[in-house]
Order: structure tokens, then sequence, then C-alpha cells
């Protein structure tokens, strides 16, 4: 095998990365296995094992039965060496532009009837690289796709998926695996390894060569997982109704920017009625930072109006009953609702306003998309490979399964239900945590003391 550098995540487990790609290759005893651009902490892994037969930058000498590439976009970030995402971007996009060469170096190296595995940016799958996703799929050697969790790797926010090629003639199509919500940290090696097998509805489909030359020969997962079982079990729920398309139901906008400029007409101020130059308080500030669990927190700073602040003009970004609000970053994908009144959303988040001839229930919307199913089909929709993010475009190709009106008025009753239990749970926890405190003063014996410079305190003293 033969490993390119790419960057491992700086996670405590970085080793469930390495057994998953160990999986992949399926090594076999008389094999040999070389590693390329050594990643942190994988030569050392598979090394223990006795299956490292090469290590070695720039030069490939001889060919390999088992082959493991990562390619080096992210050397300096993962080594530490600079904390500039614009510099790490550089190096990425420099890379990027050098994948089919480094793939195309992995395969020569590839013994007849070996198999590679290859990490690559998610941008391999934009419309930028078509010609090289037809190139892929018309060698026939592409068989697996595996779309990693966000955080894998380093940077955090690099969205990255695992290639697996096989050097045989026989080949017959390509499995398409989504771990991205699956619970791949969590779920024993077993369940992967199925998960990595057999078609499984929501995280991996199998798709033949000719399937995916139908598609437009699209490398992007989403349009192959679950596609059979998602239309039977969406035609099963809604009765055969077309699903909810949310470009009809609904207009999209990002919040109000904060420029921090002398031409901005409000500004952010922290302690309400603290600033005399903004006595103007119109709102509250609604950051990324603000939604925690999914719920508007009430640490949100306050939003004063400035001289040329114009309600009629500014109020629109005022949040209203008809508004859900999601992160513009993927990383993670930040979902609310919130019942407050005068929250003004800062310009990191979307606002999904709903039409008032909307059909859709705000709160059943907000379900879906914090669904298994919704955040998968979020996380298709999302774009970038140093930046993972969302546009206003991609928000509107969101299809949400149809239900009649009755039923999506259960999930707000549901979810209010649930919202106020939480409260008293918290409520209950806090008074809990602060007898915890002062369990000291609560079951001690001894008289408390107040010294104070003193230290001969008579027992009158004492008594009083």
């Amino acid at each position: 095998m033969f490993m390119m550098d790419y960057g491992v995540s700086r996670t405590k487990t970085p080793e469930r990365l390495f057994w998953l790609v160990e999986s992949l290759l399926k090594f076999e005893n008389d094999g040999s296995f070389a590693v390329f651009y050594d990643s942190p902490g994988f030569a050392e892994y598979v090394g223990k094992k006795g299956l490292v037969n090469f290590i070695g930058n720039e030069t490939i000498h001889g060919t390999f039965s088992r082959i493991y590439a990562f390619p080096p976009f992210f050397q300096k970030a993962a080594a530490g060496k600079t904390s500039n995402i614009r510099l790490v971007q550089n190096v990425q996009r420099s890379a990027e532009d050098r994948t089919e060469k480094f793939i195309g170096q992995v395969l020569k190296g590839l013994d007849a009837g070996g198999r590679a595995v290859v990490m690559v940016s998610n941008s391999l799958f934009t419309r930028g690289y078509a010609e090289l996703q037809r190139r892929f799929v018309d060698a026939r050697r592409l068989t697996g796709i595996v779309n990693l969790p966000l955080g894998a790797v380093y940077p955090k926010n690099v969205s990255a998926s695992l290639l697996v090629f096989d050097n045989r003639m026989d080949n017959r199509g390509i499995r398409f695996v989504d771990l991205r919500t699956c619970g791949f940290e969590q779920r024993p090696h077993s369940e992967v390894e199925q998960l990595l097998a057999a078609d499984s509805s929501g995280y991996t489909q199998f798709a033949t060569y000719e399937e995916v030359v139908a598609a437009g020969y699209s490398l992007n997962g989403s349009v192959y997982i679950g596609r059979k079982d998602a239309a039977h079990s969406h035609d099963s729920l809604d009765g055969g109704h077309k699903p909810f398309l949310l470009v009809n139901e609904a207009r999209v906008f990002r919040g109000l920017q904060d420029s921090g400029r002398k031409t901005d007409v409000f500004e952010i101020v922290h302690e309400e009625g603290k600033n005399e130059s903004t006595p103007t308080i119109k709102g509250r500030y609604l950051g990324i930072a603000d939604i925690e669990n999914n719920r508007v927190q009430d640490t949100m700073p306050y939003i004063a109006g400035l001289p040329g602040w114009k309600d009629s003009v500014l109020g629109k970004f005022r949040l209203t009953d008809r508004d859900i609000v999601i992160s513009k970053t993927a990383v993670p994908i930040k979902v609310a609702v919130t019942e407050k009144e005068d929250i003004y959303p800062a310009g990191n988040i979307f606002v999904i306003r709903l039409n008032e001839s909307s059909s859709l229930n705000r709160y059943y919307l907000k379900s879906y998309l914090e669904s298994e199913e919704g955040m998968a089909k979020l996380l298709s929709l999302s774009s970038g490979s140093s930046i993972v993010s969302f546009t206003k475009e991609s928000l509107y190709r969101i299809e949400i399964p149809y239900m009649p009106a009755d039923r999506q008025k259960t999930f707000e009753t549901e979810y209010k239900a649930s919202e106020k239990r939480i409260l008293e749970l918290e409520t209950g926890l806090a008074e809990e945590r602060k007898r915890q405190r002062n369990l000291y003063d609560l079951l001690s014996d001894e008289p408390k003391v107040q010294r104070s410079g003193n230290n001969d305190i008579s027992q009158d003293e004492v008594e009083r």
C-alpha cells in the first residue's frame, strides 16, 4: 500500500479512521504494502501489525498489492506549522489541481488484482472536476466512495472522502457509502463493516457503472444512496403526494452583517443601557454561538440603532413566527426556531421565512431538517472543501416529505411540550448543582465564624 498525507484529525481516537482504511484495503497475508507521505500516526499504527513494506516520499519503488494514498493537501496544517486558513486553502487548491496526477501514481504502483484507497477533498465531486469523474468511471477501476464525517481530517471543517480502486477487469460498479450522519464514531466495528458491504437505506448503495453513466457520471453519493427505499417510504407516508419544495414554500435570506464600519446603522451592545451614545435598543442580536443544542439561548447581546436606522428597511430582518434559522456554515449544522421577540440574526445565519400561503409548519420543517434524513440532505447540498457551507440557492433545493397539516401540527405541539420539560429539567439541574456546591454549609456541624483581622475570637462573639 502507498500513502500520501492528508492530515488526520487531531482527535483522541484517530485509530478509528485508520481502522476504516484497514478494513477497506482487505489485507492479504502474502500482499505487500507501502506508505507514501506518511500521515501522522498511521505508519506507526499499521507498523505495529507488521504490514508496512515501504514508507517514502516523492518516488514509488516497485509495485504493491495494497496502496493507501493521502495527497499532501494539508501537511503544513497537520504539522501545526500554520493557523492561517487562507494559507491552508491555497495549499489545498494547488494540491487539488494535481489530484489526477497523485491518483495516477497510485494506480501505476498497484499490482494486478491489487486495491488502493485514496483520501481526497470533496471538491473532487464538483462540476469543476466533471471530466476527471468521467475518466474514473470509464476506466472501471473506481469501486467505492466513502464520505467521511466532518472533522475526520484536520482542519476539522474539511470535507473529505476515501476513494477505493480495484485493479481488476471484472469490476461491475461503485459502492457509495455516507458515514457523515450514521454515528460513525460511536457505532461498533461490526455495524460499520455491514454498512461497507450491503445496501442500507440512507447510508450506502451499490450502483453499476451503467447507472452512474445514466446519472451524468455523477460521483455524488446522494444521487444513489437510499433512493429506492426513500421513495417507497415517502409514498407510504404521504399517500403519493409530491414533496414540498422549499423554493415554493419560503424565502431564504441572510441576517444583518456587522461590518464594524462607521457607515453601519446599528451597533452591538453587550449590556442594555450601558452605552449612552446608542440609547435606542432595537432588540437582541443572534449569532451562531447563541444557538446551542439547536435552541436559541439567552446569551445574545443587544442591537442598538444608530442614526440612519430605518425600521421600514431593517425591520425585515427581525424574526417572525414564520421563521427558521440555520447556520451558514455546515460545521456543525445548527437549526433553530424561537418564540422570543425582537431578534435580529447575524449575517452568518440564513433565515428561512415561510410564505403566508405556505402549507409547511415551521416545527415540522425544523424536525425534518434535524432528522438523520434531513441532515444527510443538508450535507449533500453543502459546498466548499476548506470552509463547508450553504448557499441560498442550495437551500432552495431542499425537498420536504409531504405531510397533512393536522399531522404537521402534532410536531409543533410535541416540540413545545418537550421544550417545557427540558426547561424544567434544566432548572432542577441548576438547583441541584447549587445544592451540591453548598454541601459543606448544609451538612457541617461546625459553627460558622466570620474572621476579620483578629484571629482570636471569644466564645461570647461566637455565640452572638
